[in-house]
């Protein structure tokens, strides 16, 4: 794989992460009918889920079309505290988890799979070696580090688990469509009137 296509690759995968870093966490149907479906549940109310797929699609299921709910796909994040001689372990494992409960490392994840899978067939094992989430989420420490205090991130970890943090990301990317949209909407009527 040239050195271009791996940079391309890069930068598409941080596109992506900047737009979904912290917001989505990935979830996954299993279906009676021997489908199994990748995305988000939006809502699950009595005997049905709202469901929209990674494409974006919205889907109704009632619950016995599912046989099988998974919430989330991230794998294991393992950070070693003692790679960080500046940071006591205890502030390492707070940022750990917040990067967890924030989506962080579920969206990092996904988003290094989508970049995978749309890769070529001979460069998906190239970009394999090359995202490690465990490596990458310690990366993320450093910067948590020094812009938050350890007191801080215990905050925002009860934030994120509070009844409103879980809304927060529930509702982030619906918000982050309609403020999109509202945004170029402002700026294509004021385009206009100013012709």
């Amino acid at each position: 794989m040239s050195e271009r296509k791996i940079m391309r690759s890069l930068i598409l995968f941080l596109s992506f992460v900047t737009l979904l870093v912290g917001v989505c966490h990935a979830d996954t149907l299993q279906l009676l009918d021997g489908r199994t479906i990748k995305g988000k549940i939006v809502q699950e109310e009595g005997d049905r889920i709202v469901f929209e797929e990674e494409g974006g699609r919205m889907n109704n299921f009632f619950k016995d079309q599912v046989t099988n709910i998974i919430r989330g796909d991230s794998a294991p994040v393992i950070i070693d505290p003692k790679q960080f001689a500046n940071i006591e372990s205890d502030k390492v494992g707070y940022i750990q988890r917040l990067l967890k409960v924030n989506g962080t490392t579920d969206s990092l994840e996904r988003n290094i799979r989508r970049v995978i899978a749309e890769a070529p067939e001979s460069s998906r094992e190239t970009l394999t070696k090359l995202f490690n989430i465990s490596e990458l989420t310690a990366a993320l420490v450093p910067i948590y580090d020094r812009h938050f205090t350890q007191d801080e991130i215990v905050a925002l970890i009860a934030f994120y688990e509070s009844p409103a943090g879980v809304k927060m990301l529930e509702v982030a990317p619906e918000l982050i469509k309609e403020v999109t949209e509202a945004s170029l909407n402002y700026f294509k009527d004021n385009l206009n009137k100013n012709k």
